[in-house]
């Protein structure tokens, strides 16, 4: 199973993340400053257009968190490209997403930066 978990710890205004494909697996925990909040609601932004653009957002201290959402494909297929680091190792896993898939992650990365939600994960796309 393909699938990047978050988590965040509003007290610490952190964000952990693991990524799993099959028995590869990494997490890393980076510190959200202000600065990355914007990065990540402008990332968020990009993501509700239509048709996808090109998205990239890093948050990087003191480890690294880099999202990137593109079109997969011409018939519309989406994916979701998670890489987490640290200052010795780097995992990175594809997520194959649709249009629902990349909503629902949008909402909830969204709710998790309001301070409304704790954790979600993101699983591959059946369809």
């Amino acid at each position: 199973m393909t699938r990047a978990e978050f988590h965040c710890d509003c007290d610490l205004a952190s964000i952990d993340v693991r990524v799993e494909s099959g028995a590869f697996r990494g997490s890393t925990t980076v510190t959200l400053h202000e600065d990355d909040v914007r990065r990540l609601r402008r990332f968020l932004s990009d993501l509700a257009a239509y048709p996808l653009p090109h998205s990239t957002v890093e948050i990087a201290e003191p480890a690294a968190i880099i999202l990137v959402a593109s079109q997969s494909d011409r018939v519309g297929h989406l994916q979701l490209l998670v890489e987490v680091s640290d200052r010795l190792l780097m995992a990175r896993i594809a997520i194959r997403l649709d249009h629902a898939g990349l909503e629902l992650f949008r909402l909830q990365l969204g709710k998790m930066l309001d301070g409304e939600l704790e954790t979600f994960e993101v699983m591959q796309s059946t369809t």
